[in-house]
């Protein structure tokens, strides 16, 4: 298994990311970038996937069909990332 830290927009990010890759973070880096950090089979790594990452404000709207991933502080703002369908 290994963990990749890919960097997000504050929109719609779309990542190429190793098949079957599993989300386990989104927050800040210490540089203060909005990632994901996702974990995957080793044999995985060279067969790659596109993956939707959105982030959204709390009181903005979104699409109903969202996959929620987590919520995160930026100093005063909270961002909620969700996976959406490509």
């Amino acid at each position: 298994m290994k963990i990749y830290k890919y960097q997000l927009d504050k929109t719609v990010t779309v990542l190429e990311m190793p098949r079957g890759a599993e989300i386990l973070h989104v927050g800040s880096d210490p540089a203060g970038h909005t990632c994901v950090w996702a974990r995957f089979i080793s044999n995985n790594e060279f067969i790659l996937e596109n993956r939707a990452i959105c982030i959204v404000g709390t009181g903005h709207e979104h699409e109903a069909d969202l996959k929620y991933l987590g919520t995160f502080m930026q100093g005063p703002f909270v961002w909620h990332a969700f996976e959406s369908p490509l």
